[in-house]
């Protein structure tokens, strides 16, 4: 997460939950919850998650959908800069959405 430091930002390692969102359909809520375990987030499912672009993805019938959306208090501002974030945030996350996505193929590939 990020706070102010007098008139500069700053990377604060701990990341608040709260402003992390997994959006996934029902059909990856058993995946996730192992998969994302070690990562803080909030987690939504099916309609709640289907929200912005996981919307029309729900809406055209895709049976597993994901996606994640941050919430911090630079996003899409100006100030906001790779500056603000690192491997040590990001890591788990790529982490997690690669086993994730491993999950989905090894599923699909046993249904065949």
């Amino acid at each position: 997460r990020r706070q102010k430091n007098g008139e500069r930002w700053e990377i604060v390692p701990e990341t608040d939950a709260r402003q992390r969102v997994l959006g996934v359909s029902d059909s990856l809520v058993a995946t996730v919850k192992q998969t994302f375990g070690d990562v803080p987030l909030t987690l939504l499912a099916g309609d709640r998650a289907a929200v912005g672009e996981l919307r029309d993805i729900k809406a055209a019938g895709y049976p597993d959908f994901i996606g994640m959306a941050g919430l911090h208090a630079l996003f899409h501002t100006p100030e906001d800069s790779a500056a603000l974030t690192g491997p040590e945030a990001l890591e788990p996350v790529m982490r997690a959405f690669a086993a994730t996505l491993r999950e989905i193929v090894e599923k699909h590939h046993r249904a065949d």
